[in-house]
């Protein structure tokens, strides 16, 4: 995925703590602390990388990759003072941790000075600050694989926003309003930066190691006359997958019920925002376990101490541990056939050609092939009937989390990948349906119904009317008709947003999910129907606490037709 950028500028999001404290934890070693309330949206902290590797391919590094380029950069001395005093708090798994009681508003003034200090020496050569470029390389690769946090690919919502935060940098240099007064706003922190001077200024080297900002105040442009359509972002090193080390974001520690979420910028720093109410005095925490998160509290317990050595006590883990044993067995089931039985049959039945390459599918093909019926709807059918049994008998224990006002557990989250199956094979069999209609003559009088259709109106939606206009153009002629029960795909989207609500909610599979509800749901009941209007109330909430509550209007509109788009 490129990132759009004003032609010769780049976005730089500059370091940023809120108000946190590193706070010694029983049991857990030490961890960031709120000192005050934070609020859903709410930016509490921005990391600058001591090093990132980027994959323009979409794959995400391996930590031995980063390693080796971080490795090094050390030897070599390209490191910078900032960079060299932020890996010497990385965490390398001893029991005592040096600086337990760091004080992070002197760490912050420390790190401005050392910054400073860089970006004031020399730029044609190497830095004039001190560096003796000495390395171990045992403790090096601890602390990469205890600390480091890889993606697959950028954030695709991240493209409208730097284009409109370019835009308001240059406003804000030629005298307009201020608009990065709050948190929660997705341009807090921002500031705009010439290509030209962004190799002299951040160090940015052919790897990919991370930029160094220079000031905190936005860069004025005068006379600069750049378009906010430019060209694309160079994909030598800031585009695809990345791996990093981000040693404040990984002073959180982890929970199965993350409070946060986070991404990484095209330049290299990491944004934290709050995904949930947080208290004064409540640890922040994110989550190590990527899609594993939705895995039984077994499962999830045995990948965190294999890879990091430690054992899960989140409140989540240890309420699906107190769970009655035919509960935890139910969960565990449903979760391993969807992974190994129902998702590799339905990618056989709905990408044939794709799903031949792996042996897993190879062996689905055949399973596929056995199911009783003819044709590739009554085997879908039959795949269908098997989820929707598996899911009818988990909600007679954990509810149905379809239902409002439910309020939905987040032990039940295993449970996402079935919802999620049935939703898509449900979508898949009527599109089936209704291509099996129009073979036996029938696309006429769906052709005249569709004519007669009175247009769609935006009354009573909170989202803006150009954003429901964009859903439905991407739906194209598909015809809104009533879903049929609670199995439709809008239903099943439904409880799948419900799910990462109160398991993970800002991630951007929740953003993801619920722009799919939407669509579905309109799809299913038409764009003035109340779960249309329910789903696109959610759809606008996520996209705040993901991207900061002070999205305009024009700017959601842009981070959803950006998602649309994909």
């Amino acid at each position: 995925a490129f990132m759009m950028y004003p032609s010769q500028h780049t976005i730089q999001l500059q370091r940023y703590y809120g108000p946190l404290s590193l706070t010694p934890l029983p049991g857990k070693g030490r961890g960031l602390v709120s000192t005050a309330p934070l609020h859903p949206g709410q930016l509490a902290l921005v990391s600058e990388p001591v090093h990132v590797v980027f994959d323009r391919l979409g794959a995400a590094p391996k930590p031995r990759q980063l390693h080796s380029q971080l490795l090094q950069h050390v030897k070599s001395g390209k490191l910078s003072r900032a960079q060299r005093r932020l890996l010497d708090l990385a965490y390398s798994g001893q029991q005592v941790q040096e600086e337990p009681d760091l004080n992070l508003g002197e760490l912050f003034r420390e790190l401005e000075q050392l910054d400073s200090c860089a970006t004031t020496s020399s730029t044609t050569g190497p830095t004039t600050c001190s560096n003796d470029g000495g390395a171990d390389e045992e403790l090096l690769w601890r602390q990469v694989a205890l600390n480091c946090f890889s993606e697959e690919d950028l954030d695709v919502g991240l493209a409208p926003i730097t284009r409109a935060a370019a835009q308001a940098c240059r406003t804000t240099a030629q005298g307009g309003p201020q608009l990065f007064s709050s948190p929660s706003s997705p341009f807090y922190g921002v500031s705009l930066q010439p290509q030209q001077q962004q190799q002299q200024q951040q160090g940015v080297s052919k790897e990919g190691s991370p930029a160094r900002q220079q000031g905190r105040k936005v860069a004025k442009q005068r006379g600069s006359g750049s378009s906010s359509k430019g060209s694309r972002v160079r994909a030598t090193h800031q585009s695809g997958g990345h791996t990093g080390l981000w040693v404040e974001h990984a002073w959180m520690n982890h929970s199965c019920i993350p409070n946060v979420v986070n991404y990484v910028w095209p330049g290299g720093s990491m944004a934290v925002r709050v995904s949930r109410e947080v208290a004064a005095g409540e640890e922040l925490s994110g989550s190590y376990l990527g899609a594993n998160l939705a895995a039984p509290w077994q499962e999830r317990r045995s990948l965190l101490q294999d890879q990091y050595n430690f054992t899960c006590s989140c409140p989540r883990c240890k309420a699906e541990a107190d769970l009655p044993a035919a509960a935890q067995a139910l969960l565990a089931d449903t979760y391993t056939r969807t992974q190994q039985e129902w998702e590799p049959l339905l990618q056989e039945l709905l990408l044939p050609a794709q799903s031949q390459k792996s042996s897993s599918s190879r062996a689905a093909a055949g399973a596929a092939a056995a199911i009783p019926g003819h044709g590739r709807q009554a085997q879908l059918r039959s795949v269908m009937q098997d989820i929707r049994q598996a899911l009818l008998a988990a909600e007679e224990v954990f509810g149905d989390p379809r239902q409002q006002p439910v309020a939905v557990d987040a032990v039940s989250f295993p449970l996402f990948g079935a919802y999620e199956l049935m939703g898509l094979a449900s979508q898949a069999e009527q599109r089936l349906h209704a291509s099996d209609m129009a073979a036996s003559g029938s696309a006429k009088t769906r052709s005249r119904t569709s004519k007669h259709r009175e247009p769609a109106s935006d009354s009573g939606s909170r989202a803006p009317a150009s954003v429901g206009t964009s859903v439905c153009e991407h739906l194209g002629s598909s015809t809104p008709r009533e879903g049929e029960g609670s199995w439709n795909a809008a239903a099943c989207g439904q409880a799948c947003c419900a799910l990462l609500a109160a398991a993970c909610p800002g991630t951007d599979i929740h953003v993801h999910a619920t722009l799919s509800w939407w669509m579905s749901a309109v799809e299913c009941w038409g764009p003035d129907s109340r779960q249309a209007q329910v789903s696109a109330d959610a759809c606008r909430q996520v996209h705040g606490i993901r991207y900061g509550g002070d999205l305009t209007d024009e700017l959601y509109l842009e981070l959803v037709q950006s998602r649309l788009a994909e």
